[in-house]
C-alpha cells in the first residue's frame, strides 16, 4: 500500500485515502508512541466481546510509523 502525504507540518500529516480520491485524513503524531487519525477505523475502533470499543492503529498510522522508523 502506498500513502501519498499531501502535507506535513510539525507531526501533522494529511494523507489521501487509498479508496476514495475525494477523501483525505489527518494523522497526528503526538509523541513517539501516541498517534491519532481522523479515519473511521481509528475513530470508532473495533468492538470487543464485552461491548467496549478499542482503538487500534489504522493503515494510515501503520504506514507512517514504518516511514518514521526507516
Amino acid at each position: 500500500m502506498t500513502i501519498q502525504i499531501v502535507s506535513q507540518k510539525q507531526g501533522r500529516f494529511v494523507v489521501n485515502s487509498a479508496t476514495d480520491a475525494r477523501r483525505h485524513y489527518v494523522v497526528l503524531r503526538k509523541s513517539a508512541r501516541i498517534w491519532q487519525c481522523s479515519c473511521p477505523r481509528w475513530i470508532y475502533g473495533v468492538k470487543q466481546d464485552d461491548g467496549t470499543r478499542r482503538r487500534i492503529p489504522c493503515k494510515h498510522i501503520k504506514r507512517l510509523q514504518e516511514i518514521a522508523a526507516a
